[in-house]
């Protein structure tokens, strides 16, 4: 997309007649509100992957908590699927400009973090070196 690469997992695809249902599992207590499900980013670049793979079909996304097997999905319209790709790209873009990256408090998330493995985002760089070559 743009000048950027992405590359992740989707845990669950189901393709069908007239639509394809993908699924992201959260083990974690904390849940996305229904109002945020329809601009849930997560979400919305895996829909925006798979509509483009399946372009005459449309697309269901979900989150699936395995604690209580609660499920909260949106069917992505081609109106939503154009504000991911607009949201995305001026992320995209103020990260490389170096005008909208900000480090995320979360440490953890560092360990799988490109800007921090090659050093672009000081913070997770300095997080890395803490913790040693073996942690990532």
């Amino acid at each position: 997309l743009g000048p950027a690469r992405f590359n992740g997992y989707i845990d669950f695809v189901s393709v069908h007649d007239t639509y394809v249902r993908i699924r992201d599992y959260k083990s974690g207590k904390q849940k996305v509100t229904y109002a945020e499900i329809p601009t849930n980013l997560q979400l919305g670049i895996y829909a925006l992957y798979i509509k483009r793979l399946f372009p005459d079909k449309e697309v269901v996304a979900e989150l699936y908590y395995l604690r209580d097997g609660q499920a909260r999905g949106h069917r992505f319209t081609d109106d939503d699927l154009l504000n991911v790709e607009t949201k995305l790209l001026n992320i995209v873009t103020g990260i490389l400009n170096k005008e909208s990256f900000v480090a995320t408090s979360n440490e953890r998330a560092c360990n799988w973090c490109d800007y921090a493995k090659n050093g672009v985002c000081p913070t997770g760089r300095l997080r890395l070196d803490r913790r040693g070559p073996s942690k990532y």
